[in-house]
């Protein structure tokens, strides 16, 4: 069976279908009126939508996968796994959930992928929430969930095909974009690119795939990104804050409750109004207003839908108060980096104290990054570090009480006990960020309990 004769087939199967990206992917297919079915090992909200939507799906790993025509799996899956194995035995075609998504994009005209180190997921967001308001019916695939698409994904009927690109085992490769915004380009994922060298050719590679007549917009801030925009074959439009760009922020203003600033571009001078906290923020805004202008979308219209834009899942995300009345923040920063952008927009909107439970994710970049983690958590006024997320990894010593003496942090064991703690803590001036990628929005939960 062909890539095409998989796209077109009336029932697949998704092992991990649980999965952000994956259960958008199903939901994608679903509204195409393909039959789905998909096991993951652990049921979620997300997996409930499915559900309603009609598809079968369960967290039995024996589960059947009869009358599926091919499978859809993450990369995390191992060959041996019993649902592999099924597929296998069954003779199905698998394919690889980044060529799934690729294949979807394929069909649109304007394919527009987005990547970076930090701050994809909300650029994308916050371009999605542009697109709409400019009436383009786009198709969209954000990997954290959007309000206003009621999950993660929508298929529209319009030329452009909007997604996330992510580079994680080289999966953005797999893409055929038109049009591609880099945010920043920094070493991470150390378990597949073991060197900056190693993430610098991913992301040249990916570069490499834009025609000659598409475009490559790149933060000129980021020396990584400057530097392989340089070499791009495409034609390359810049952007900064408070820079020298084409497209740059000018005339920040930082307050409690979000930001504002000027975006220019060409002569043109657009108020752009922010929710969100944080100089990271307006960096991500202003990718997505160049991203509108580039498409030679109305800019004041794209503006006023920024304005509208809460976050994206899990990025600065507002769950609630505590009992005491402390303010808590769900967020996915999982890098040395992006810990400290999101304690300085927890900064800019917080008088009183800043806890910041924070959640490793995977032993390889807990390892890897050791030393700049210490540096940024110290940033914190009060900061709990719990044990690492595993993720796809096996244990290689590595440990959170390591990186807890490091930060001259607390380390916390559990979620209940540090919840506990947290709850009869943190005041209502205070600020409680909940932080990490793996399932640290349980922490959340327990903190805004009734």
């Amino acid at each position: 069976m062909t890539d095409q004769e998989i796209l077109q087939a009336n029932a697949l199967h998704f092992i991990g279908i649980g999965g952000i990206s994956m259960s958008g992917l199903a939901h994608m297919m679903i509204q195409r009126g393909v039959a789905v079915s998909g096991y993951d090992r652990k049921l979620s909200h997300l997996t409930d939508r499915l559900i309603a939507c009609g598809a079968r799906v369960s967290d039995d790993p024996e589960m059947s996968m009869q009358g599926a025509r091919a499978v859809v799996a993450t990369a995390a899956i191992a060959r041996d796994d019993p649902q592999m194995r099924q597929a296998h035995e069954l003779g199905l075609p698998v394919i690889a959930r980044a060529k799934l998504l690729a294949l979807l994009m394929e069909q649109s005209p304007c394919g527009v992928g987005i990547c970076g180190t930090h701050g994809k997921t909300t650029t994308t967001a916050m371009a999605a929430t542009a697109l709409l308001a400019c009436d383009t019916d786009p198709s969209i695939h954000i990997g954290g969930e959007l309000a206003i698409l009621g999950g993660t994904t929508r298929m529209g009927q319009g030329d452009i095909f909007l997604t996330e690109a992510d580079e994680y085992a080289h999966s953005f490769l797999q893409l055929d974009p038109r049009v591609a915004v880099v945010t920043n380009i920094e070493h991470d994922h150390p378990d597949v690119f073991p060197t900056m060298a190693h993430m610098l050719k991913a992301f040249t590679d990916f570069f490499a795939l834009l025609p000659a007549d598409g475009t490559l917009i790149y933060n000129t801030q980021d020396a990584n990104a400057a530097q392989l925009a340089a070499g791009a074959a495409c034609k390359i439009v810049g952007f900064s804050v408070e820079g020298e760009a084409e497209a740059d922020a000018q005339d920040l203003q930082l307050h409690r409750h979000g930001s504002e600033f000027i975006f220019v571009w060409q002569g043109t001078r657009t108020p752009v109004r922010l929710r969100l906290p944080g100089r990271y923020n307006i960096e991500n805004a202003t990718a997505a207003m160049t991203l509108m202008a580039v498409l030679g979308l109305d800019l004041t219209v794209a503006a006023q839908a920024l304005g509208t834009f809460d976050c994206a899942g899990r990025r600065f995300e507002d769950k609630g108060k505590t009992p005491r009345g402390a303010r808590v923040i769900l967020d996915y920063a999982h890098h040395p980096t992006a810990v400290r952008s999101l304690l300085c927009a927890a900064r800019q909107s917080c008088v009183g104290k800043i806890y910041l439970a924070f959640q490793p994710h995977t032993y390889s970049r807990t390892r890897a990054l050791m030393d700049d983690f210490a540096a940024a958590l110290r940033e914190g006024d009060h900061t709990y570090i719990t044990p690492i997320w595993a993720a796809r990894e096996a244990d290689d010593g590595t440990r959170s009480e390591d990186l807890a003496a490091m930060a001259g942090a607390e380390y916390a064991p559990d979620f209940a006990g540090l919840a506990a703690h947290l709850r009869a803590t943190a005041g209502p001036e205070d600020l409680v960020l909940a932080v990490g990628a793996g399932d640290v929005d349980r922490l959340a939960e327990l903190l805004v309990k009734e």
